[in-house]
């Protein structure tokens, strides 16, 4: 996290587990615990590491039912005032 912190600005975009489920479900991708769910792997994927994500995000930005450009609009500000200051 110290690594991500000092590279810049950090953006942790987010999803609920409903959400990331439905995102990939008909992604071919391994799982990280064998013999479970897709909904069990992503939640244990969050339990594992998203408190230590949110605590080295500049900034957090829920993306649930959003489309690119809302996410975008939304975070195009902050990006902005982080540039502005570099």
């Amino acid at each position: 996290m110290d690594v991500l912190r000092g590279t810049g600005f950090f953006i942790l975009l987010t999803a609920s587990l409903d959400e990331l489920v439905r995102r990939v479900r008909n992604a071919e991708r391994p799982r990280v615990t064998a013999g479970t769910t897709l909904e069990e792997d992503l939640r244990t994927i969050l339990e594992q590491s998203e408190e230590k994500y949110r605590r080295a995000a500049d900034l957090t930005c829920g993306t649930d039912g959003k489309s690119v450009e809302q996410i975008a609009a939304e975070l195009l500000p902050a990006i902005r005032d982080y540039l502005s200051g570099c």
